[in-house]
């Protein structure tokens, strides 16, 4: 078991979660760290998938530095690895082609605790199945943002994994409701409440933006900062830490839209 009080905290550990791939963790992940950039925070994220990671990849980051799997197995630094995003984050870049009997999980807490002391925020993007390696993340984590969309699989992983974080006794700060369409066929919001008991503190609506960004390895709050799902990232962000952020007019987001596209 892993105990929280090596965890210093001036900094906060946030583990985003969900249990089910193909939510959006990873473009959660790396949009929350360009917005908290963006307010002036030192933020650091990592993928806690050291299997079959693919943040990097999002990211248009190569494995020419020094990565995650070097730093934990001691034929790479800390300092080396830390690769400087240009939306103002940093992420220490990971090996995609690791081998599961190489690494442990567990390795990564003093690798954290590093960074906790010189960094605002840590965000590590959580693997996207409920084993062994997510548990242990999640009693490494000081807090826990889980991820979903309004489907019935989706949101039944989200229950298991919010289950799990109350097992660990790590707190869950709520319910980040991505890639919604507002369809019918989709679960309303005070149902996925109701299961999960826990809130939603956040609508991220469906966006062709989205897709762009991903195509132009950019965060999408940086590549269409109109876009709609931009504008609910930042007022997410800016409640979460108590930032100031006045969304721009409607109508200039739709002519800024229009002449993105």
């Amino acid at each position: 078991m892993i105990t929280k009080y090596y965890l210093i905290i001036m900094s906060k550990l946030i583990l985003i979660s969900g249990g089910k791939g193909g939510v959006g963790k990873s473009f959660i992940t790396a949009n929350l760290a360009a917005i908290l950039s963006d307010f002036g925070k030192d933020v650091t994220i990592i993928d806690g998938d050291i299997t079959t990671a693919n943040l990097c990849v999002q990211l248009g980051i190569s494995s020419n530095s020094v990565t995650l799997q070097e730093v934990l197995n001691g034929s790479g630094k800390l300092r080396d690895s830390l690769y400087e995003h240009p939306s103002g984050f940093k992420i220490v870049p990971t090996d995609i082609g690791i081998q599961k009997e190489d690494m442990d999980i567990s390795d990564m807490i003093e690798l954290l605790i590093r960074l906790l002391g010189i960094n605002d925020y840590v965000l590590i993007d959580s693997p996207p199945t409920l084993n062994k390696d997510s548990r242990e993340l999640m009693e490494i984590a000081d807090s826990n943002l889980l991820v979903t969309n309004p489907e019935l699989s989706a949101v039944t992983d989200c229950l298991k994994t919010f289950k799990i974080a109350e097992d660990v006794g790590t707190h869950s700060l709520g319910i980040i409701l991505n890639n919604v369409r507002n369809r019918n066929y989709e679960i309303e919001n005070k149902d996925i409440e109701d299961m999960v008991e826990l809130p939603i503190i956040a609508n991220i609506p469906h966006d062709k933006a989205v897709l762009k960004s991903l195509n132009l390895k950019s965060p999408v709050v940086h590549s269409y900062p109109y876009a709609k799902s931009s504008i609910e990232l930042k007022k997410f962000v800016a409640d979460f830490i108590g930032e100031d952020y006045e969304p721009p007019a409607d109508i200039v987001c739709l002519i800024k839209r229009i002449l993105s596209q």
